[in-house]
């Protein structure tokens, strides 16, 4: 997903439903689209396949290993809007890459979510829920979500033999740099496992972020300031050997902002894009580390190539 308006779009969420699903609904919208809040205000939905949040990097997939969309589907982007104080447009866009070769395991998802909490003001909040694993799968990626009052996440599975495996753990939460996270290898969890997630979330004033002021209650929702709990995670039946299936080093190439493992001078004009039309912000993009992307990581990813 590539925001054309990076101040009004605030996130998008991207699904492929049976040609002509959304007809219905789009039709008693006279304007472009259809208005809608929290999901697709549709019957009939699939799997996620892609979305945008401040942050997150290009979803891309090991060698035979993707997603199929049906001949004839439609491709359904939700995208939630930031409240501006001024009338603005958008043309925002989504690219699909295509595998050239066949996809011989197709992508599972699944996803943690909680929407029943709230978060007292001046105090903080652990919420931890599990998942229980029906059979042996390899984890490709995983994704955890919240807002504001998020502090720190914590994700792991336990087998029925007790073994602990490892799977994130977020120290400081950052809403800005959000990313789907891969395993340097595929990752088994045996069939019985549990899942188990954990986000604490700090409603205080030593929260520099918190969007209160003084610390309000905080229920979930799509809203900036309100809350999310939300964790999709993609993988796939298990297969002897999985283990050795590499996925990569899970820290960006400081520079490869076209995510092509390489930093050159397309990576140059890529930033520039990134820039000045919008784009996905990654951390690849913050040459410099300052924690922003403009023209002085332009400055700095010429230096890199030219040294």
């Amino acid at each position: 997903f590539r925001p054309g308006n990076r101040e009004a779009v605030h996130h998008a969420i991207i699904t492929y439903i049976p040609a002509g699903d959304a007809d219905i609904v789009d039709d008693q919208d006279p304007g472009y689209g259809y208005e809608c809040y929290g999901g697709f205000g549709l019957t009939t939905i699939t799997d996620l396949i892609g979305g945008y949040a401040p942050g997150l990097s290009v979803l891309e997939y090991p060698e035979g290993i993707g997603r199929t969309i049906p001949a004839n589907s439609d491709i359904i982007v939700q995208v939630h809007y930031a409240p501006l104080m001024h009338d603005a447009e958008d043309l925002s866009s989504i690219n699909l890459f295509y595998k050239d070769e066949e996809i011989e395991r197709e992508i599972n998802q699944e996803i943690i979510d909680y929407w029943t909490f709230y978060l007292p003001p001046d105090q903080e909040t652990t919420i931890t829920r599990t998942f229980y694993v029906n059979e042996t799968v390899s984890m490709v990626n995983i994704l955890p979500h919240c807002h504001l009052l998020g502090k720190s996440w914590e994700i792991y599975a336990t087998t029925l033999s007790n073994e602990i495996i490892p799977i994130i753990r977020i120290n400081q939460w950052d809403f800005d740099w959000q990313s789907f996270y891969y395993p340097e290898y595929l990752l088994k969890i045996p069939a019985g496992s549990t899942i188990t997630a954990t986000c604490i979330y700090d409603n205080t004033s030593n929260n520099p972020d918190n969007p209160n002021d003084p610390p309000a209650l905080v229920f979930p929702g799509q809203g900036t300031t309100d809350e999310m709990f939300f964790i999709p995670i993609e993988f796939i039946p298990y297969q002897e050997g999985d283990e050795n299936i590499y996925l990569g080093d899970n820290e960006p190439l400081i520079g490869d902002v076209n995510g092509d493992g390489e930093v050159n001078v397309l990576d140059v004009v890529s930033l520039v894009g990134v820039i000045l039309n919008g784009g996905n912000e990654t951390a690849a993009c913050d040459v410099n580390g300052d924690g922003e992307i403009n023209i002085l990581d332009v400055v700095s990813l010429v230096n890199l190539i030219l040294s």
